[in-house]
């Protein structure tokens, strides 16, 4: 049987837990009104496309400035 300290330390773990999940629930929306405004994302789910998209437009750009940094110093190796 349960005596009054067990039933005290388990409301307070309650509490705590309560404030805990309050805080989180806090942070999240924050952070989600966050995403909203900078990159007009309304769910998790569309700005893991989102970045879905730009690592791909990323890899396209370091490709071609490779490319061009290639070129560069080809055409300009002996004047360099």
């Amino acid at each position: 049987m349960a005596n009054l300290s067990d039933i005290t330390a388990l409301k307070e773990t309650v509490d705590r837990l309560r404030r805990e999940v309050d805080k989180a629930s806090g942070a999240l929306e924050r952070e989600t009104e966050e995403m909203k405004k900078q990159f007009g994302c309304h769910s998790l789910e569309e700005a893991e496309e989102l970045q879905k998209k730009l690592r791909i437009e990323e890899a396209k750009a370091k490709t071609a400035f490779d490319e061009a940094m290639i070129k560069f110093q080809e055409e300009w190796e002996d004047k360099i």
